[in-house]
């Protein structure tokens, strides 16, 4: 049996109002009467067996991700929502301390470090930083080479099994393994039973979707790559033509070997520094 405890679903709906519902669809009407009547409703979310727990049915669409591309995104029911913020928020700090440190300045991708305890991620840094940072570093002149990469859709293609994996390399408390082993079981009953993909359009899925890049951003450190990342986004950066294409082809590699997943073609560019 696994309950959520009180204080974890108000962490949950404090989250909720900070980051917004969703990303991609309006508010639903039940939202509203949920946070008004939402003593009483604690009350009986707190006491649902989530090893048991059977979820309501998203709302799913396709949405356009570009002129010619689109994108599935999710809807969860409020109280499928809940709990899945509240799980992604009792995973929060240690995804967070499993990342690579924040002053290294390489992956600036919903932080959590310096967030409150009511957000799953802090606003800053974010891709502004992200951006200023490339910007920094090409104007240093320390390289004549910049690749630019990101992963073909990161979010749906990403493997449950290998997500658990990287949430329970994260933590050794007893609790927050039975807290991964329920959300997993959330997670196939959002993908309606694939053991692939996280729900797009929920602030929750973004720490989780962290954790699992948590070994590609290892990997590029320990063999030396000069990189940056926002989420699925790579910029890697080095003197000559040929080391940025074998750090791209490294990268690729290691992201379908470890996780199954594949880098975008038509977004895989190296470019030329001009001093």
């Amino acid at each position: 049996m696994f309950t959520l405890t009180k204080p974890q679903l108000d962490s949950a709906i404090n989250a909720i109002q900070h980051h917004g519902y969703g990303s991609f669809f309006p508010l639903p009407p039940e939202f509203p009467l949920i946070d008004t009547a939402w003593p009483a409703i604690h009350q009986g979310l707190s006491e649902r067996d989530l090893d048991t727990y059977a979820c309501y049915e998203a709302l799913k669409a396709f949405v356009p991700k570009s002129r010619l591309n689109i994108r599935f995104v999710s809807l969860l029911h409020p109280f499928d929502l809940l709990f899945y913020t509240a799980l992604s928020m009792f995973l929060r700090d240690d995804i967070a301390a499993s990342r690579m440190p924040l002053q290294t300045q390489r992956v600036f991708s919903f932080r959590s470090e310096k967030a409150s305890p009511d957000m799953l991620y802090a606003t800053k840094p974010g891709y502004k930083e992200f951006r200023e940072r490339q910007r920094k570093k090409a104007k240093a002149r320390t390289a004549r080479f910049v690749g630019v990469t990101d992963i073909a859709d990161f979010y749906p293609r990403i493997y449950q099994h290998r997500l658990k994996n990287a949430l329970e390399a994260s933590t050794s408390d007893p609790a927050k393994k039975d807290a991964i082993r329920v959300l997993e079981k959330l997670l196939i009953q959002f993908s309606g039973g694939p053991s692939y993909g996280v729900p797009v359009g929920p602030a929750a899925s973004r720490p989780l979707a962290e954790a699992v890049l948590v070994d590609i951003d290892s990997a590029l450190r320990a063999r030396g790559v000069d990189f940056l990342r926002f989420v699925d986004d790579f910029v890697v950066f080095g003197k000559t033509y040929e080391s940025v294409e074998s750090s791209l082809h490294f990268l690729g590699e290691t992201l379908f070997v470890q996780h199954g997943l594949t880098l975008q073609t038509a977004k895989s560019h190296i470019y030329t520094l001009e001093f």
